[in-house]
């Protein structure tokens, strides 16, 4: 003991294994015996590996291991690592044995598959769930808006307006008062701490009233504000004979029956997909309710105002057509949902639907650049467990359990391609 002095604390956590800072009194000992020895800080401590194989805890000239099993371990990491000369290094090298399939899914769990297929894997087939980094509760008044809290005001208060009889009451009167539905809900806000209190709890509001009334301005030439709206029981019978069961709301009746969906997120391509399943769902079992779907989000950028709409239509007014349009391409939807439960498939919101388009190597991201990776899919942790660290080059030339990136978005946007139309309204109604 007098010849050394160990002090011990937690570096990282051990659920998410994040870096835990060092308590302040912590640091100053440690600058302290750093300035007393004359040395570099780093060097008086030693980050120790969690898992007792790891090959750091055998390296020459550190504190050393003793365990043999551990060290035997440490040696098959080191030479797996040595023997695979490739770049991309996928958890899965082939398929797992299909499951017994089931005879019935649920259209809920085919929307959520497609929101995220890797993470749909993960989550469905492994019932692994990676961990998400939580903020710690904020004890100091509210000054200003975080994304999080700009789009919990903006869903509540677009909820308000589309039951209101037009958007001017999502304008401040004289007084700087709003129509009593809207006031109800900022002090609601208010109240829970959302909103900081006084004049720049309504300068926030009045921002975040602004961009709701531009999205519900952005649906009107599509006629779907105070339009009655309904729900539909899905159960349809398949090609296979899978039953595809499940609920859609918000569907519009009237001269363009189908769903709409106008939300206050920024807009993703997973957005417009979920619409248009939706809209095959309805139109599958109730083919006079599923003509068009109709997807109004905020703009993909903050730096952009303009919202973003999306419009599709079954290409048919025939029921029965529509009705086998809509059942041949939720065949392929459920044939590659099916796949995407054996092995983690190469497709991505962005990157995939970007390949039609010739912007997917932007839309994934460089994984050795991370000045800015909020929204490059190469860093998304579910797409890096299943496939590795990779270049948008590794991706596109590797194969994963047999199924390669372009074939796979092919198979999607391009299947949906000719079931359906969608794009800009203009592009798809032709400006009606």
């Amino acid at each position: 003991a007098r010849d050394h002095l160990v002090v011990t604390c937690t570096s990282r956590d051990i659920r998410t294994n994040e870096e835990v800072p060092r308590a302040a009194m912590l640091e100053e000992l440690v600058a302290v015996v750093a300035t007393t020895a004359g040395v570099d800080p780093a060097a008086v401590v030693v980050d120790h590996p969690r898992q007792g194989f790891d090959p750091r805890n055998f390296r020459p000239g550190d504190p050393i291991g003793f365990d043999p099993d551990a060290a035997r371990g440490a040696r098959a990491v080191l030479a797996r690592g040595s023997t695979v000369d490739v770049a991309v290094r996928p958890l899965l090298p082939a398929a797992l044995p299909d499951p017994a399939p089931s005879p019935v899914i649920a259209l809920e769990d085919l929307l959520r598959f497609f929101d995220h297929p890797v993470r749909g894997f993960f989550k469905e087939r492994l019932h692994v769930t990676l961990p998400r980094s939580t903020d710690e509760p904020d004890e100091q008044l509210p000054t200003g808006l975080d994304g999080r809290s700009a789009w919990s005001i903006g869903d509540d208060l677009l909820a308000v307006a589309r039951r209101l009889p037009d958007v001017a009451g999502l304008a401040p009167d004289a007084g700087g008062h709003y129509a009593p539905e809207v006031e109800d809900r900022f002090r609601l806000h208010q109240a829970t701490g959302i909103l900081p209190p006084g004049t720049a709890g309504r300068r926030h509001l009045a921002s975040v009233a602004a961009e709701v009334t531009e999205l519900l301005r952005a649906a009107e030439p599509l006629g779907v504000l105070g339009t009655e709206t309904t729900d539909h029981e899905v159960d349809v019978v398949l090609g296979d004979g899978t039953r595809l069961v499940g609920h859609v709301p918000d569907v519009a009746v009237g001269e363009h029956p189908g769903p709409i969906r106008i939300r206050f997120v920024r807009y993703r391509p997973r957005h417009l997909l979920a619409g248009l399943i939706e809209l095959l769902a309805v139109a599958a079992a109730h083919p006079s309710a599923g003509a068009r779907a109709v997807v109004v989000d905020r703009a993909e950028k903050a730096s952009d105002p303009k919202p973003v709409v999306r419009v599709g239509r079954i290409a048919s007014e025939d029921d029965a057509t529509r009705r086998a349009i809509a059942v041949g391409a939720l065949d392929a939807l459920v044939a590659q949902y099916r796949d995407g439960m054996a092995a983690p498939l190469p497709l991505f919101d962005r990157t995939s639907e970007a390949v039609l388009s010739g912007d997917a190597a932007r839309r994934w991201g460089d994984p050795d650049d991370r000045s800015y990776t909020y929204d490059k899919e190469c860093f998304d942790p579910y797409h890096q467990l299943a496939f590795g660290v990779v270049s948008y080059a590794d991706l596109e030339a590797g194969t994963f359990a047999g199924r390669r990136l372009v074939d796979e978005a092919e198979r999607l946007w391009s299947g949906l391609r000719r079931a359906l139309q969608f794009g800009a309204p203009a592009d798809v109604e032709g400006g009606r």
